[in-house]
């Protein structure tokens, strides 16, 4: 940990997510003052208001922080958006437990998602650590697949319609009573049978697959993870 004011500190991963974004370290140290006083002002309460008494050049150190490629729009922020603009990346928070990140006017998706329990997300640490990133990114954009997968209906007429995040109906099955991750990687060691069997999936993907998913459910066992 390294400390960048008397009170906020940020994370290793945080400090280098926001020198990858090209933050300088006075940036850092100055985002780390906006942190202080949104805890100091009540900036958490009305995040939208408190970016509005920011300057110019207060804002400019809060996109880069995030890594954002345009210029803030405060006015066309939801709360969450606001909220997770006021704290280092590695702490967004999912508010309103849609299972995404709204950071500034983005949503990110992540797996586990934010809101999963320790269990799983220690799992899902276990089964990746020393995973290559991008294997490790493809893995996770599977698994948050379900959620996608949840948000698509096939109408009476055979059209296809999207249920989008922030609109009325919406899911996030990762918070429906009953959902097991044990379940899921069940299906999805399903699915990769499926596949091998339709010749969809080449022998080596597939060892290479099931291997991953048998890992993530032994170590959901071993966490106690449903």
């Amino acid at each position: 940990m390294r400390s960048t004011t008397d009170s906020v500190q940020f994370s290793e991963e945080a400090l280098r997510l926001m020198r990858a974004q090209r933050a300088s370290e006075a940036e850092i140290s100055q985002f780390a003052g906006i942190i202080q006083r949104a805890h100091e002002e009540g900036g958490y309460a009305d995040p939208k208001a408190f970016l509005n008494q920011l300057n110019p050049d207060e804002m400019e150190v809060v996109r880069k922080a995030h890594g954002l490629a345009r210029s803030i729009d405060v006015g066309a922020l939801d709360f969450e958006g606001a909220h997770n603009l006021l704290l280092p990346h590695d702490e967004a928070r999912d508010l309103n437990n849609d299972g995404l990140l709204s950071i500034g006017a983005g949503r990110t998706i992540t797996f586990p998602p934010p809101n999963a329990p320790a269990s799983v997300k220690q799992a899902w640490e276990d089964a990746t650590a020393g995973m290559d990133e991008r294997d490790r990114w493809l893995y996770e954009a599977r698994m948050f697949s379900s959620q996608h997968i949840a948000n698509i209906h096939r109408n009476a007429d055979g059209s296809i319609t999207v249920t989008e995040p922030g609109t009325s109906g919406y899911r996030n099955p990762f918070a429906e009573p009953g959902f097991s991750y044990q379940t899921l990687v069940k299906a999805h060691l399903e699915s990769i049978e499926y596949a091998r069997e339709k010749g969809w999936i080449d022998e080596a993907q597939y060892y290479k697959d099931k291997a991953f998913l048998s890992g993530f459910g032994e170590a959901l066992r071993q966490q106690g993870a449903v």
